[in-house]
């Protein structure tokens, strides 16, 4: 038997054990029953008479199937319940996109987008935000999600509490029990649709909904506002509300998690979320997983991470190359003669390999800052800019014939592409919430920007990457 007819044989029982081994695994990870224990956990979704509440009950159905027991607990709205989720006080919390972060605090999905519904008396209706000068504005309750996304969208149109309007703060019960003589001339809320509040308000108290097509230049300053949609006739065909199209800001609907909450919690969570009856029960359009690769607005928790790992196709790219790795280790001794002389071979092709390998460590060291509390500004610069350097010089040398292998070239240049997009993200991130501390101040806004810029991009003459 000649030694190529051995090494075909040895490889072709290699790659054998190797099937074997992975489709016992498939078997043990897929097929076999999962024994979970039952698990209970809190939550909260602002105001029980908003939307949100009623997604949280659907979810809460759905998750008593799944082996977990919801305690549904009620709070003023988005920050307190986010401030809650920090504090400790309640594990999971629906809220509104857009918040500040919170130290241990991690985003588990983004679920639908919210617009902002700004409900008026018939006469007030009109093309801008002119006409509620000197009117009544409810802005929703202290510690509302709404009332930070209302007061910036008034800001950002150039008026001011208690001098443009004045500010009203009632809670959804308590508008429904007013008298419609006593209603707020102009009420804001920000809800998935259809809004139960905004239904009761245009049904029986006559109100209107008045258009605010400022979502694309909000969303230049915040990354959080989105241009939401409110279609033709949502909340009444006769009279029609809206009449048309109605363009507004909208903000995503987050799930959140304390940091020390379970991935198997977390896990359960999303399998309710995607692969159960939640958004009937919700009367929501079914909900797809590729919301969980949506930029995060919040470090994501790592139950996400996982369920994202695990819901990969079963045969993917890396998959295969993986199996192709182990089926080379299995026979690397019968074929030892033959790797030592593809390695002879494939000298003279190396070089990208080591700047493949420096891209890496700086994306893991993108990510470590990543999951920190606070991101590192200055760091993330100087990431970026060792990036560029190495792209650079990779580049010059295989202009220069000093470097072969165009395959090696295509993958280091999609490593490269891939980290520069990420550490845009986080440097654009950080600079939104630069640019909100900015506009909270009572100086001037360019000013505070430039000094909080500079305050976390100190010292960066001579900072570098460690080589």
């Amino acid at each position: 038997m000649s030694e190529e007819t051995s090494e075909r044989r040895w490889r072709r029982r290699g790659t054998m054990l190797l099937l074997l081994a992975f489709g016992a695994f498939l078997v043990y990870r897929y097929v076999l029953p999962e024994r979970t224990a039952r698990l209970t956990v809190s939550l909260t979704a602002g105001d029980p008479l908003g939307r949100r509440h009623h997604l949280a009950e659907a979810l809460k159905l759905e998750l008593n199937e799944r082996k977990v027991d919801v305690k549904l607990l009620p709070t003023a709205g988005s920050e307190d319940a986010i401030n809650a989720v920090a504090a400790g006080k309640i594990q999971l919390a629906l809220v509104q996109g857009g918040l500040p972060e919170q130290k241990g605090v991690r985003q588990v999905s983004a679920l639908v987008l919210e617009p902002l519904h700004l409900l008026v008396r018939p006469e007030l209706l009109g093309p801008g935000l002119g006409q509620l000068r000197g009117k009544d504005l409810n802005l929703s309750t202290p510690g509302s999600g709404t009332r930070e996304l209302a007061h910036e969208l008034l800001t950002f149109a150039g008026m001011k509490a208690a001098i443009d309007y004045t500010e009203l703060n009632h809670s959804y019960a308590e508008l429904e029990a007013m008298p419609a003589a006593k209603l707020p001339d102009g009420i804001f809320l920000v809800s998935s649709l259809p809004s139960r509040v905004a239904t009761f308000l245009i049904e029986e108290r006559g109100y209107r909904l008045q258009p605010i097509p400022l979502g694309p230049a909000l969303a230049l300053r915040d990354a959080a506002v989105h241009d939401g949609v409110i279609p033709a006739y949502a909340y009444s065909v006769d009279p029609a509300v809206p009449p048309s199209e109605l363009h507004t800001p909208a903000t995503y609907l987050l799930l959140v998690a304390h940091e020390k909450v379970s991935e198997e919690a977390v896990t359960r969570f999303l399998e309710a979320i995607f692969q159960g009856e939640f958004a009937r029960h919700a009367q929501l359009q079914r909900l797809s997983p590729t919301l969980l690769t949506h930029p995060p607005a919040l470090p994501l928790h790592p139950g996400t991470r996982e369920f994202l790992r695990r819901n990969d196709p079963l045969i993917t790219a890396e998959a295969i190359d993986n199996l192709e790795s182990l089926r080379s280790f299995f026979v690397s001794l019968a074929v030892a003669f033959f790797l030592l002389w593809r390695w002879q071979r494939q000298r003279s092709q190396r070089g990208f390999e080591e700047y493949i390998a420096e891209v890496s460590r700086l994306e893991a060291q993108a990510l470590s800052i990543d999951s920190r509390y606070a991101i590192d500004l200055n760091a993330i610069l100087a990431i970026r800019q060792r990036l560029s350097e190495l792209k650079i010089e990779a580049m010059d040398k295989f202009a220069a014939g000093e470097l072969r292998g165009e395959e090696l070239m295509a993958s280091f240049l999609t490593h490269v592409s891939d980290l520069r997009h990420y550490l845009n993200d986080m440097i654009l991130h950080e600079r939104t919430r630069l640019e909100k501390a900015a506009r909270r101040s009572e100086d001037d806004a360019d000013e505070v920007l430039e000094r909080l810029w500079g305050r976390a991009t100190k010292d960066r003459e001579g900072d570098s990457v460690s080589h």
